[in-house]
């Protein structure tokens, strides 16, 4: 593996273990800093080390590489044995954390025909809803068969690593390197077991992050239908990656051709017509812009918490709202909006910068693997100047390194060949 390969795994590791075990070690205003870097390092390293290497040839399917997959599996089973202890230890309260509540509201209005998004009384205190379908909707089985909401966001992660992992086990690798690769996601359950369980028993953010890793594996291997079905997933369930859709749908009229980028982009625009636009949306256009003011109303009321002596989430170590909350002049309403502007304007300016550097420059990768890595210092910096950066939503940014290390060669193998930089390719259609 090139010196760049290491480099990306280096930064890897550290932003794991500043995530987790190391989670805060420096600081409050260090470790976020050194987190959000690490990220940017897996994206950035990854320029070079897929420089001049196209994607990974996939192997044909066989029995033995099937068989691969029971060794994670018996390994995310022993996991799931823990997690339910976890989860028989904290039943779903809204005294604790009110978003599993709230699906539950949403799933129960739904299936009775009520009005999903009329206000949350039902906890005390007034709640405006918030969550898109996707957040809420695949929930609706569980309801219907009284299963615990939070077997559907671990049975979620569970299943998108175990596609990644049959990715990998069809790739020229060497043994070592497979069993480290693919024991990436186990360690990650491990380790958020360990540091943070909140996120098993108050949360379904491994949900969202099987949307992301699902989409990772789309734009790498899926036909044109499948990136529109991933993209409107990440959209509909949180739609931070909305800056980033336009460059993935330049890239693909770039190097699949405008037919392809119009077929994603025509599907998934429908499909969010589908979902949300037309049940929801049109009738109460006003229901996103209250749900981006309870966002910005609740991020205030974190930042004043005025029963502790500092905001808890906001000097936990992952994200730099501290800096603000801290530095930035005037009252806590506009430090949030002073924050409100920066993140968007990074946001815009990570997007913006991809696509110059594409288009300007031109660098030997394919068009895919570009879209991942741009995708992967997108998300690092959109959940590292969030608002509010809860634990559990910096996970989505860490756990994207996973797709870019299944597609890490170790060295150049028959597999891969060297081919002209944007990987001009036919994809399925």
């Amino acid at each position: 593996m090139t010196v760049a390969g290491w480099l990306l795994v280096a930064a890897f590791i550290a932003e794991f273990l500043l995530f987790t075990f190391l989670r805060n070690l420096f600081g409050p205003f260090t470790s976020p800093v050194l987190l959000w870097l690490a990220g940017l390092g897996v994206g950035i390293s990854g320029l070079w080390a897929f420089r001049g290497r196209p994607l990974p040839v996939m192997l044909p399917p066989s029995k033995l590489r099937t068989a691969g997959l029971l060794l994670p599996l018996a390994v995310l089973l022993l996991l799931g044995a823990r997690v339910a202890k976890l989860l028989r230890r904290f039943p779903i309260d809204p005294a604790q954390s009110d978003i599993i509540p709230s699906i539950q509201v949403f799933v129960r209005r739904w299936l009775d025909g009520e009005w999903v998004y009329a206000p949350i009384q039902e906890f005390g205190y007034l709640l405006h809803p918030t969550y898109l379908p996707v957040t809420w909707l695949p929930f609706v089985p569980a309801e219907l068969l009284n299963i615990d909401y939070r077997w559907i966001a671990f049975g979620g992660f569970c299943l998108s690593s175990l596609v990644g992992i049959g990715l990998l086990l069809r790739r020229r690798v060497p043994l070592l390197v497979q069993l480290a690769v693919l024991a990436v996601p186990l360690f990650l359950i491990q380790a958020m077991l360990q540091t943070n369980p909140g996120t098993f028993t108050n949360t379904v953010e491994l949900l969202i992050v099987s949307f992301y890793l699902l989409l990772a594996y789309c734009i790498w291997r899926g036909s044109w239908w499948a990136q529109a079905l991933g993209l409107t997933a990440c959209l509909l369930s949180r739609f931070s990656v909305v800056f980033w859709v336009p460059l993935w749908i330049l890239l693909l009229w770039q190097n699949a051709g405008k037919q392809v980028a119009l077929r994603v982009a025509g599907l998934t625009a429908l499909l969010v017509l589908a979902i949300y636009i037309v049940p929801f949306l049109s009738h109460d256009w006003g229901v996103f812009a209250r749900a981006q003011l309870a966002y910005t109303n609740a991020a205030i009321a974190e930042w004043q918490q005025p029963t502790l002596r500092q905001p808890e989430h906001l000097y936990r170590g992952v994200g730099l709202a501290i800096f603000f909350h801290r530095f930035a002049p005037g009252s806590i309403a506009q430090q949030v909006q002073l924050i409100r502007l920066v993140h968007s304007s990074m946001c815009l300016g990570v997007i913006i910068g991809a696509i110059g550097y594409w288009f300007r420059w031109r660098p030997s990768l394919d068009y895919r693997v570009y879209a991942l890595l741009t995708l992967k210092i997108y998300l690092v910096t959109f959940y590292a100047f969030v608002q509010v950066p809860y634990v559990y939503l910096t996970l989505v940014g860490v756990a994207f390194s996973w797709p870019l290390l299944l597609l890490l060669p170790p060295r150049l193998t028959p597999g891969y060949q060297r081919q002209t930089s944007c990987g001009h390719h036919l994809m399925k259609s």
